[in-house]
């Protein structure tokens, strides 16, 4: 199973992070300050050098807290074990933003959840339009910031389970950046954008699932909502690809 190894951060990367960011060293306390590796950002420098038991701030003994958007896939039920297994408390949340697939991610995102011994929140941002497969314009701007405000900032991380290879300008390293920047912005850097598998390509996701023993059978990814599924759909595609 691919996970980063456990070495503290160096001195030159807590000086890196402050001159190319401007963001003061002490604005994360404790382990908090090593989530911002998770980032895109500094995954490829910094991720073999990140010390992987963090989950609270260690001045003060907290557990930290992460709401983990979720879809009912491989990727969105992955990041929710990933950050589990680093102590984070976990908080899922699904959107029902008008998708074609709507039930069939609830149900698969409320499945998921109980699997993984986590807490889940449905909500509903929604005008009554339907979305259908493809790139959606502003999708995960708007998951973000959605789960931002309904969350109303109180929580450490906000994680997606976005990964390398998607063609869409909104899974991109320069799209992460930047609404890093605006999340850390808006919540005086209470908040951290975290995207643990944003130089991992499907595969490795798909492959961290397997070997997490998280079950395939219980996650849904037709962009249609079809049962049985389109089997033509980007996200039907990748999983007959990877025979999952």
């Amino acid at each position: 199973m691919r996970t980063p190894k456990c070495h503290p951060v160096f001195a030159d990367d807590w000086l890196q992070l402050n001159l190319q960011f401007g963001i003061p060293i002490d604005a994360y306390r404790g382990n908090f300050w090593l989530l911002y590796c998770l980032n895109s950002r500094f995954t490829r420098n910094c991720y073999s050098k990140v010390r992987c038991n963090w989950g609270g701030d260690m001045e003060s003994g907290r557990q930290g807290q992460a709401t983990v958007l979720m879809s009912g896939g491989l990727d969105s039920s992955a990041c929710a074990h990933f950050l589990s297994k680093q102590g984070v408390q976990v908080r899922g949340l699904f959107i029902n933003y008008g998708q074609a697939a709507l039930q069939a991610e609830t149900a698969a995102s409320r499945a998921m959840a109980d699997f993984l011994s986590i807490p889940i929140d449905v909500c509903e941002v929604s005008n009554g339009q339907l979305f259908g497969a493809g790139e959606l314009i502003g999708r995960n701007a708007m998951l973000i910031f959605s789960a931002l405000f309904l969350s109303r900032g109180c929580s450490d991380l906000l994680a997606l389970g976005l990964h390398a290879g998607t063609p869409y300008y909104d899974c991109s390293d320069r799209f992460i950046n930047s609404a890093s920047h605006l999340v850390s912005e808006i919540t005086d850097n209470r908040t951290v954008l975290a995207t643990p598998f944003l130089t991992w390509t499907k595969q490795e996701v798909v492959s961290y699932f397997c070997e997490a023993g998280l079950p395939t059978e219980l996650s849904y990814s037709c962009e249609l909502g079809l049962s049985p599924v389109c089997g033509r759909c980007a996200s039907c595609l990748d999983r007959e690809a990877l025979l999952c």
